[in-house]
């Protein structure tokens, strides 16, 4: 490394050490020499004692050579220990430069070495949670592309196929030419739905989303929002209710990104209900939050599957396609609205029992 960390503090330890050396050895020179001279000045001690030149002379070079020698071992040792401290203390901090340079070049499964609990400790532990965290981006990114051209590859297979198969003239007569068009018609609507998905979803996502929030009465609104689902859940013969009781606290949300959240929740429960059974909205009141509820008796989310859910592009059924089981940005879109309002999202589920979504706002 250029300007090594660890010559520095070596260095550093050097100078300090020096510099106390040198301070306490001219104090303690000057003390000496003081209390001795004012000693051989005492008549009382020079009864007993007489010091020619040559005896002064000699007793301060003994002191001067006791000093010399302390300060020479005393500098040896505290250089041996300096270098031994600096190396304990550059070496975790030479594993997170490595490990740092290595999850640049993309390997972020590389993680650093922890063993030990003060301030360093805590630089490898984030150093190993940023590792995690870019590890798990890669990942859904790896999937993201993958699940996103999987879905465009369906649809334009169907079409091209449908194409050609009118162009050799394998589909003929004007009944197989219309229902043609309309397989072809329907292949550019799943498209469509999913461009707009995506687009959706990056909208959400984007950290700049504008919201225009005022006070609405949840009652109201959430019936307006249910009507437009009304074909939806009859064509499955679903029983919907809606449990919100009139004069309940009016809630601070924007209007449209909240009709998107209900909206959503309410497609991922009639799809994954079976035919006659129920979903229920409610709502709760708190000192700090007020909760919105969609429930239903659906098949559930499998318990490996429901820390997932709200990842882009995440099916709990990697099998269904696209006419059963949607994009996967759904739920995603939810978590990213909810977000926005300041709020969160959580769900509870059980197999074959039905699943439970929570949305959370923080009163105004």
């Amino acid at each position: 490394m250029n300007k090594n960390v660890q010559i520095k503090l070596f260095l550093g330890f050097i100078l300090i050490l020096l510099a106390t050396v040198v301070m306490v050895s001219f104090a303690s020179h000057y003390i000496l020499t003081r209390e001795f001279n004012d000693l051989i000045g005492d008549e009382n001690f020079m009864r007993f004692r007489e010091f020619d030149d040559l005896e002064e002379i000699h007793f301060f070079s003994s002191i001067k050579m006791t000093f010399a020698l302390t300060a020479l071992i005393g500098t040896v040792l505290a250089s041996i220990a300096s270098f031994v401290f600096s190396e304990y203390l550059t070496t975790p901090i030479k594993k997170v430069i490595d490990t740092t340079k290595r999850i640049a070049k993309g390997d972020y499964k590389t993680r650093v070495d922890v063993d030990s609990e003060d301030e360093i400790g805590e630089l490898c532990k984030a150093v190993n949670k940023m590792a995690e965290g870019l590890e798990e981006t890669e990942k859904l990114r790896r999937e993201l592309v993958s699940n996103v051209a999987h879905e465009l590859a369906t649809p334009l297979t169907n079409i091209s196929g449908y194409l050609e198969a009118m162009h050799d003239g394998t589909i003929k007569g004007e009944d197989l030419t219309k229902s043609t068009l309309k397989l072809l018609q329907d292949e550019t609507s799943r498209l469509t739905l999913m461009v707009n998905d995506v687009r959706a979803l990056s909208s959400v996502e984007n950290p700049d989303i504008k919201l225009s929030q005022k006070h609405y009465e949840l009652k109201p609104l959430t019936d307006e929002i249910v009507s437009t689902m009304k074909p939806k859940y009859e064509k499955k013969s679903l029983d919907l209710s809606i449990d919100i009781p009139d004069g309940f606290p009016k809630i601070f949300i924007d209007k449209d990104k909240f009709s998107q959240i209900i909206i959503n929740l309410l497609s991922n429960s009639i799809a994954y209900t079976p035919k006659k059974g129920g979903i229920k909205i409610s709502a709760s009141d708190t000192d700090k939050f007020i909760s919105v509820m969609v429930e239903d008796t659906g098949i559930g989310i499998p318990k490996k599957d429901l820390p997932h859910i709200f990842e882009r592009f995440y099916r709990t059924d990697k099998s269904r396609s696209r006419k059963t089981g949607g994009t996967g940005v759904g739920l995603a879109i939810v978590k990213g609205l909810m977000e926005a309002h300041g709020g969160e999202v959580f769900a509870e589920s059980e197999e074959g029992k039905g699943s439970k979504f929570t949305c959370r706002f923080a009163k105004m």
